[in-house]
């Protein structure tokens, strides 16, 4: 679990110009994780990522543990974490950096996809599906 919520947390960007904001249009909004070898389903918990760039150059991150622990009743409530950066784009790199640590992500957005790959960091690429902004939001409000 910790070692995706750390690959995810790598995306977090720095400021873009305006000059970027052209290229970056793709990608802006929310994205839910669709297809990883990351993604944790093990019968005690379901792990779900999403990721949401804005165009002012700022990215969040919410990781998200579903438990299903019978030991622990009927009343088990959900987990989650919410990070955050800026980012950067050239051509189709987004430059990342959160908390000192950078990384070079290439991306691709075709249709409702999103996958992204990164450079130094996790090597199996990460495919999300375009959501609703609106499908985070009850993460960002209980924080």
């Amino acid at each position: 679990m910790m070692v995706f919520s750390m690959m995810v947390a790598l995306f977090s960007f720095s400021a873009c110009s305006d000059d970027d904001k052209d290229e970056s249009n793709g990608f802006i909004g929310t994205w839910k994780c669709v297809l990883s070898d990351q993604l944790i389903e093990a019968d005690e918990v379901k792990t779900t990522n999403y990721l949401q760039f804005k165009e002012n150059g700022t990215y969040i991150s919410v990781t998200v543990y579903e438990f299903n622990l019978k030991e622990l009743g009927p009343n088990t409530r959900n987990e989650w974490t919410v990070q955050s950066g800026t980012w950067k784009v050239s051509g189709n790199i987004i430059y990342s950096l959160i908390d000192g640590v950078s990384d070079e992500v290439t991306y691709n957005v075709s249709g409702n996809q999103l996958t992204l790959k990164s450079k130094t960091g996790f090597t199996t690429p990460l495919t999300y599906s375009r959501v609703a902004d609106s499908e985070i939001d009850k993460y960002l409000k209980r924080r």
